[in-house]
């Protein structure tokens, strides 16, 4: 358990410019911002037949996270015939389960993601077949009556499951970008994109903070976490501590003159065929 005041923003988010043309990038740079909490989680730059869905931070229910999906779902429509996106999660600071419609646009079928275990049930003895599955994320807030009702009166531990969203042009094209200030949401994203060969991942080793914690407000801008489930993925790796390592992995360390990472990932997409 640890006890943090909350700073007025923490979401760090990518500012790139200038535009690209004809697919060649000048001059990008990258910038590290503290936006308002308002400021939009989601950002496009869109690059020839490559795009960049940034994702600052991943909301939760808990945090107006049916909004943000219906941002994301109109990533596919924003792409506008751009086919080879990178989805850059680096500085991402974690989030509720909306995380899963991120995972969803990686592949068309419904595929076990993994699953977020207590402490309580993990000592009791079970199998990950039997916990309850999270497969959908509701449209409108209302529905998340029905959510409480199926989640809300039983132990936490759950199995995340895409939601079989169909066929895509960019899947089998898609590359994921990473580094030491992934953490949480973005963290189960890498993982799965790795564990299942969805997209490779570029960049950095992430934090390897992947606990999933209840957070409260204690007063005087003061918030306690308290770890209550442990992530695994579909396989079994537990991530904590160690991270993802990346596929194509960036040099850390070093002072760039561009975002190297990024650039990596937009030559690394325009070779993947699907």
């Amino acid at each position: 358990m640890n006890v943090t005041r909350s700073p007025k923003s923490c979401d760090c988010v990518q500012d790139f410019g200038p535009r690209w043309f004809g697919g060649v990038c000048t001059g990008l740079r990258q910038r590290r911002v503290r936006p308002n909490h308002r400021a939009s989680s989601f950002a496009w730059t869109e690059a020839f037949d490559t795009a960049l869905l940034h994702a600052a931070k991943v909301g939760g229910f808990e945090l107006a996270g049916v909004a943000e999906v219906k941002r994301l779902t109109g990533f596919p429509r924003e792409l506008n015939g751009c086919n080879r996106p990178s989805i850059d999660l680096r500085g991402n600071a974690g989030g509720g389960l909306a995380f899963l419609r991120v995972m969803s646009y990686l592949t068309p079928e419904r595929i076990p993601v993994g699953h977020s275990v207590t402490r309580a049930r993990a000592e009791s003895g079970y199998t990950k077949e039997s916990l309850a599955t999270f497969d959908r994320i509701p449209s409108q807030k209302a529905a998340l009556i029905l959510l409480a009702l199926k989640f809300g009166f039983r132990d936490d531990s759950v199995n995340i499951v895409t939601e079989g969203l169909g066929a895509k042009p960019f899947h089998g094209r898609t590359a994921v970008l990473v580094d030491e200030t992934t953490t949480g949401a973005g963290e189960r994203i890498a993982a799965f994109a790795q564990e299942r060969q969805l997209a490779p991942i570029v960049g950095t080793q992430t934090a390897g903070r992947l606990i999933c914690c209840s957070v409260y407000k204690i007063g005087h801008g003061y918030y306690v976490r308290i770890p209550a489930r442990a992530w695994y993925t579909w396989r079994g790796e537990l991530l904590e501590g160690t991270g993802v390592r990346p596929d194509c992995r960036i040099e850390d360390g070093k002072e760039y003159t561009s975002d190297v990472a990024l650039e990596r990932a937009m030559s690394v997409v325009q070779g993947l065929h699907s």
